[in-house]
């Protein structure tokens, strides 16, 4: 758990230091209009899907978390407004319920 809090701080820092490159990543819009929409870094977000995921927005865990973010189903999803479990291998749509 230490390492992946370290890790994330350490991407956020990459991705917001004054000076970088921008970092390409998959499903960049996504990551932007949910970090627009809810104050959010862009990079940050991305930071925890690639942990929960490795970017993979068809993964589910062993706890039936799913997709990018690893939401879980059904009481996470159902609180966040998604009726259906196929919904959160939407990758936008999964970025935005994780955000």
């Amino acid at each position: 758990m230490q390492i992946r809090i370290g890790f994330l701080l350490l991407v956020c820092l990459c991705a917001n230091a004054k000076g970088q490159q921008e970092i390409a990543y998959p499903y960049k819009t996504c990551f932007e209009s949910a970090g627009k929409q809810y104050k959010i870094s862009p990079g940050f977000l991305a930071s925890v899907a690639s942990v929960e995921s490795s970017l993979n927005p068809r993964a589910v865990s062993s706890s039936d978390a799913v997709g990018l973010m690893q939401i879980k189903w059904p009481l996470t999803a159902a609180e966040l407004g998604i009726s259906s479990r196929d919904q959160l291998f939407d990758p936008c749509l999964n970025i935005h319920a994780g955000a």
